[in-house]
């Protein structure tokens, strides 16, 4: 990917003719500064000088000629480093991704992005908004949303994007960790392409699983969407598009019937899906948009705050299980779901399930938001003490009432997935 993005930027650029194996001969005229014969002749000193710099000067830097195009490719194909970032207020989204990714060392392939509805709807006051329908409104401000978000990206980055309630987000040094209730705020994370490891954005409308080809052929169509045959397959990440979503359901039951026990679902209803930009206003308001991780390296854990959990002394608790899970906590994530009933409104001050995941976990970024409903159990983690309540699952029905799989439905919950994507190279 980093070479294609680098030869489509070069193509009319690019001095062909200058080789990176031959050393030029130094400018026979004494008064010509010999600098730039320096940095364009000997490999090793551009490949010192070009490591320092991040993927965006990088894919500048590679217009200068072969040689500097030749080492930015070697550069950017070791950096597979995640990074994510936050705003809060009225910061606008297009100058807070653009600056991040002014620093960002790697290049990103898929963007996550959580924007609580206020911040969401505050970007377009000021925007001309044509007399027409509110529909056609509406598609103009959704358009305008998803084409400042690709502006601020590199070419060939996929995003997915869901407006929320409430965020959950951390700042790039990790020095800030929210949770964002009731107030614009924006949460980003940016996944570059990295060595064994697969993330792949999929969607599933309503329509695929009311008409039957999932009950009739769930391996064929979840094979279309990537999910089938994958031995690999570690975690996948759900954001229905609606409340009693048949997409939600049914992809449920496909996942557990094939991977039963040894795959991570997680996820939860936001309030709207406003990317992947491809898909249609009637696609976003109808179905299923995932996310699909896996590599023969990737680990993964998920853990369920449910309404046993209501002290900050419990959520320690949950989280200490979540760490026994001994997942590696390099280059690691950790996605978190809440119903819009807890934090403040649940434990009577903020922070309290981020506080505690920060102190087990200080380098592990985490990102998420606040939503109508979540998807997911305990997984990978040991065991809690049973008790002798049994609680009501989100559909009506009792929890534990089919044993071969686990109600991953839920209200008035939290759910935490934490993913390890490997060593880095």
């Amino acid at each position: 990917m980093v070479v294609h993005i680098l030869k489509a930027i070069m193509e009319a650029e690019v001095c062909s003719e200058m080789s990176s194996e031959t050393v030029q001969d130094p400018p026979a005229d004494p008064s010509v500064d010999k600098a730039l014969w320096v940095l364009t002749a000997f490999p090793q000193i551009v490949k010192n000088v070009l490591q320092y710099l991040p993927a965006k000067a990088l894919i500048q830097s590679g217009r200068v000629c072969k040689l500097w195009y030749q080492e930015a490719c070697r550069i950017l194909q070791t950096r597979q480093d995640m990074t994510w970032t936050m705003t809060e207020d009225d910061m606008p989204v297009k100058d807070e991704l653009t600056e991040c990714f002014e620093d960002y060392s790697s290049i990103p392939r898929l963007a996550i992005l959580f924007c609580e509805s206020s911040l969401y709807e505050k970007m377009w006051d000021s925007e001309d908004k044509p007399s027409s329908t509110r529909n056609k409104r509406k598609r103009k401000k959704e358009s305008n949303m998803i084409q400042k978000v690709q502006e601020a990206l590199p070419v060939g980055c996929s995003v997915v994007g869901v407006t929320v309630p409430g965020v959950i987000c951390c700042s790039t040094d990790l020095s800030v960790i929210t949770e964002v209730e009731d107030n614009p705020a924006m949460s980003a994370l940016f996944l570059p392409h990295m060595d064994d490891v697969k993330v792949q954005p999929f969607y599933v409308s309503n329509e695929e699983c009311i008409h039957g080809q999932f009950n009739e052929d769930g391996e064929k169509v979840l094979g279309g969407k990537g999910l089938l045959p994958d031995p690999h397959l570690k975690a996948v990440l759900l954001l229905s598009c609606g409340l009693g979503s048949p997409a939600l359901h049914v992809v449920c039951m496909e996942l557990l019937n094939e991977y039963k026990g040894n795959i991570i679902i997680a996820g939860a209803y936001p309030e709207e899906v406003i990317a992947p930009p491809e898909l249609s206003l009637a696609q976003r308001r109808d179905g299923l948009v995932g996310i699909a991780i896996s590599g023969e390296h990737v680990q993964a854990a998920s853990i369920l705050l449910d309404h046993s959990v209501r002290t900050p002394a419990d959520v320690q608790g949950a989280m200490k299980r979540l760490k026994a899970a001994n997942i590696s906590e390099e280059n690691s994530v950790c996605f978190m779901f809440a119903c819009v009933g807890r934090g403040y409104y649940h434990y009577g001050k903020g922070n309290v399930e981020t506080e505690a995941f920060h102190k087990e976990f200080p380098n592990t970024p985490i990102v998420g938001f606040f939503g109508n409903g979540e998807v997911g159990c305990d997984r990978n983690v040991p065991k809690k003490m049973a008790t002798p309540e049994k609680k009501w699952n989100f559909h009506g029905g009792k929890e534990g009432d089919d044993e071969k799989y686990p109600d991953l439905f839920h209200g008035y919950t939290t759910v935490l997935c934490l993913v390890s994507f490997g060593r880095r190279k």
